[in-house]
């Protein structure tokens, strides 16, 4: 069976756009499995995120399958399967954002951050993980500095009366070099005069995770509405390629 030429641009458009969402799929897969090895938290979110990208996985290689066979009952199929998904995937994004995300997603969040917290010193990534976050956003702990004498263990259980806090904490030169740092009641590095606004504005990293955020929402949406559109293109090609290749037959 021969298409005409636009058959087969439609076609290879969506044997790509299917490759596209094989390989995001595995993609989360990964990240996810990636994310549990380290860690070994989040384990129901991450499950969650292994479900949903070897769903998006299998439906694209299923979309793959169909269009190289050109075969109208997979075509048929994926548009269905990739239109429920699609359903799943707007009803769903909508109940956790207007139900979940002000409540149980910054508290949850937050939960965690604060029991990782003691693991600081046992687990080199979630301390590699905590030092990259202090360093990048200019924050420390969970709310403010003194998180990490309630929350962080033993190893930082306050000295002289003054709580300690992680060396990424102080993004200044004029930091000790020790790996941890003792902050006084005045507000002092050590026994350095270094004050301790100079090196850091006060913001926990959980304000500061919710901020960066709340700046990137309009690309967070702009990207998922590109995804919605590419859903959407995909099953009407999927449409198109079954019936020319009904009426080809």
């Amino acid at each position: 069976m021969s298409l005409p030429c636009f058959g087969k641009c439609v076609k290879w458009l969506l044997v790509v756009q299917n490759l596209i969402f094989f390989i995001t799929g595995m993609v989360i897969v990964g990240f996810a499995l990636w994310i549990f090895l380290i860690l070994g938290k989040f384990l129901s979110a991450l499950i969650l995120l292994i479900i949903a990208g070897g769903l998006i996985a299998m439906i694209g290689l299923l979309g793959c399958l169909a269009a190289c066979n050109e075969s109208k009952t997979l075509l048929i199929f994926f548009s269905v399967a990739l239109l429920l998904r699609l359903t799943v995937e707007l009803v769903g994004g909508t109940l956790v954002l207007v139900y979940l995300y002000r409540d149980q997603v910054e508290r949850t969040l937050r939960d965690h951050m604060i029991n990782s917290m003691s693991e600081y010193d046992n687990s080199h990534p979630l301390r590699m993980a905590w030092d990259f976050l202090q360093e990048k956003l200019d924050c420390c702990g969970v709310i403010n500095q003194t998180d990490w004498a309630v929350h962080g263990g033993e190893g930082f259980s306050n000295v002289n009366g003054s709580p300690m806090a992680p060396h990424s904490c102080c993004n200044s030169s004029h930091c000790p070099l020790s790996e941890k740092i003792s902050l006084d009641t005045t507000g002092m590095l050590d026994n350095h005069s270094v004050n301790l606004s100079e090196v850091w504005d006060g913001f926990g990293c959980y304000y500061k995770i919710r901020e960066e955020i709340e700046n990137r929402l309009p690309v967070l949406f702009g990207c998922l509405v590109g995804l919605v559109f590419m859903q959407l293109m995909a099953a009407v090609f999927a449409y198109i390629l079954a019936q020319m290749t009904e009426s080809e037959s």
